[in-house]
């Protein structure tokens, strides 16, 4: 699936509650972003939430995807949902 097809936004507006895979790797970068900025707090909290919440112990390797819930990855990502690359985000 190409990242044009995969519409957050609208996705948001429909069913904000609807989980999809997102990429372990963008999540670190985004939080590296957002550290140290105090009006990151939430988006922070989101973001590490999903990476603490796959639990370890179900896997030998960190996954490559973790879930979220579209409305918060809408909120962690807000500007750059457009410019990311094609393997962030992955339906479920």
């Amino acid at each position: 699936m190409l990242l044009e097809d995969f519409d957050i936004k609208n996705m948001n507006s429909w069913n904000p509650s609807k989980k999809v895979g997102v990429s372990v790797s963008l999540i670190y970068i985004q939080i590296a972003k957002y550290s140290g900025n105090p009006r990151r707090k939430k988006e922070l909290a989101l973001l590490s939430n999903a990476i603490s919440g796959f639990g370890i112990q179900e896997y030998e390797v960190e996954p490559k995807y973790v879930v979220m819930e579209v409305q918060d990855v809408e909120t962690c990502f807000r500007k750059n949902l457009k410019k990311l690359p094609k393997k962030s985000f992955i339906k479920i």
